[in-house]
């Protein structure tokens, strides 16, 4: 009998032990997997950083208070949609409120010459982003 429970303890131990390495890896793995979107997240912010810098001359203050004012528009989103997460609704509302908020921020560091050429850029955006969603209105209408 004593030589059955200690066969028992060793089992129970093994199991434990494969569990836990298991569970170990698990969570190993959903931590890379949310270290690379903010990975990919700030690579985003430096990538439109750059982007502006070379349209608009920024200077190295501008930059930086730029970086700043992305990262937190970022986390910011985020917020947003984990409280609007079941309403499409408000969380486009609150998208829309968190673009205007964000160009207001972004025009404050600028100069006037600088504004001039940021509101060309966005009008472009626009144009652009009109453009395609009307290609694909006109692509679903022909199927």
């Amino acid at each position: 009998m004593k030589g059955t429970m200690k066969f028992n303890a060793t089992r129970l131990l093994l199991v434990v032990v494969a569990l836990s390495i298991c569970a170990i890896g698990i969570a190993e793995a959903q931590g890379k997997r949310g270290g690379k979107r903010g990975e990919r997240k700030r690579a985003n912010i430096e990538k439109r950083v750059a982007h502006l810098t070379e349209r608009l001359a920024l200077n190295e203050e501008q930059a930086a208070q730029i970086t700043t004012i992305l990262e937190d528009n970022a986390a910011g989103i985020a917020a947003d949609r984990e409280q609007f997460k079941d309403d499409r609704a408000k969380m486009r509302e609150a998208r829309k409120q968190r673009i205007e908020a964000l160009d207001g921020q972004i025009e404050q560091v600028l100069t006037e010459e600088q504004v001039q050429k940021y509101r060309e850029m966005q009008a472009e955006r626009r144009e652009r982003r009109s453009g395609k969603a009307r290609k694909r209105n006109q692509t679903s209408d022909s199927q």
